[in-house]
């Protein structure tokens, strides 16, 4: 199946560097040139300044590349192109550090397969559980989400509120339930109980989508914007590379059918309740399952934005095409299941494992994108064509 996704508001999905600090990119006449620390070294090396550069660095609490560039005239746009591994459009003032989009080895921006597969994965796990009555799901999913809260408040390193056990315990949560969802299928005789070889999401095979030129993604400031909060937005920002509105990327999903049918063959009993044969028909249809959860995704937050944020125009009209939602910004509903949990089940959930904010709606905060003076944009969206 080949799919086309077409970006509906700006798009962030991080890099392996993470964020960058002042000392790895410069902003310069409505650029951000992202340096290549090899480059750079070569330059300096060459006009016998590596010792200058040292001894600049080590005098300083947190250098900015900046201004050592200006105090030693080097600030322009010759020598930032010849020391940068690319660059991109950039109109605001940085004060913070850069997250990086994810970059192919010629420094182009692409959807990684595993970030699409991920959100598939997401939305059958959702369609499965959505698909049962509320008694069966309080008893799959509510039941175990209550159960591990409680196992973590037990933990006297939960009681401490560690954050180290915190940061891991939130990592651990859902595993053991996804693989009991994806992971205990029958594919031979005598296999361990939970087998990432017999993981059923091998049957498909989602390839990394067409990257766009390195200069396509753009230097948003990203706000903070927090339900019954009496500062909202925050003061402070984030800064985040995003591929703007209207950029297209394809991608292939390809279904094993031989793999299936081994499953289907040695797995005849229901799946979680659901007949293999349904969860069959989903796997022929992944788009169709990941925007069925983008559009009760779209559903939720357009309410949230009205009744908790007072906003209005943050979600972007998608023409009567089905969303997607992808990447960083969405929050905990963009990226789980978590939109099928009952309120208070889900304020439990935040104030246990995130932060403590009492009886505020859960989420209480979501991230948007600055749009010139008094207009915002949701993260994520793309719609399928």
């Amino acid at each position: 199946m080949r799919v086309r996704l077409r970006t509906l508001s700006p798009l962030h999905i991080g890099g392996r560097e993470g964020a960058l600090n002042p000392l790895e990119f410069v902003v310069f006449e409505s650029r951000c040139y992202v340096i290549s620390e090899t480059k750079l070294a070569r330059a300096l090396q060459e006009r016998d300044q590596i010792d200058t550069f040292y001894t600049w660095f080590t005098d300083r609490h947190r250098p900015a590349l900046r201004e050592f560039l200006h105090e030693n005239q080097l600030l322009n746009a010759g020598f930032l192109e010849r020391v940068a591994a690319y660059s991109s459009p950039c109109s605001i003032r940085i004060t913070q550090d850069l997250r990086t989009f994810v970059r192919d080895a010629f420094n182009r921006p692409f959807l990684p397969g595993t970030s699409l597969k991920g959100a598939v994965r997401t939305a059958l796990l959702y369609k499965l559980l959505k698909e049962h009555p509320p008694a069966r799901r309080k008893a799959l999913l509510e039941d175990f989400v209550a159960a591990r809260l409680q196992e973590y408040r037990q933990d006297p390193r939960g009681q401490q509120r560690l954050r180290w056990f915190q940061e891991r315990f939130k990592q651990w949560f859902a595993q053991r339930f996804e693989a009991d969802v994806f992971q205990k299928f029958t594919l031979r005789e005598g296999q361990r109980r939970y087998d990432p070889h017999t993981d059923l999401l091998r049957c498909l095979r989602v390839t990394d989508a067409t990257p766009v030129e390195p200069q396509t993604a753009r230097v948003e400031e990203i706000k903070i914007f927090s339900a019954h909060s009496s500062e909202s937005p925050k003061r402070w920002s984030l800064y985040a590379e995003c591929i703007p509105v209207g950029e297209t990327f394809e991608c292939e999903m390809v279904l094993d059918e031989g793999l299936l049918s081994t499953f289907a063959k040695m797995n005849p009993q229901p799946w979680f309740g659901v007949d293999f044969a349904a969860f069959r028909q989903w796997l022929h249809n992944p788009l169709e399952v990941w925007t069925e959860m983008g559009r009760d995704l779209w559903e939720q937050e357009a309410v949230f934005f009205s009744r908790e944020l007072r906003l209005t125009s943050v979600l972007p009209d998608p023409g009567g095409r089905p969303v997607v939602r992808l990447g960083w910004g969405g929050g905990l509903r963009g990226t789980s299941i978590d939109m099928l949990l009952p309120d208070s089940l889900m304020q439990d959930l935040r104030n246990t494992l995130f932060s403590d904010r009492g009886t505020a709606p859960a989420p209480k905060s979501l991230k948007l994108v600055l749009q010139g003076q008094n207009r915002v944009a949701s993260l994520g969206w793309l719609v399928t064509e």
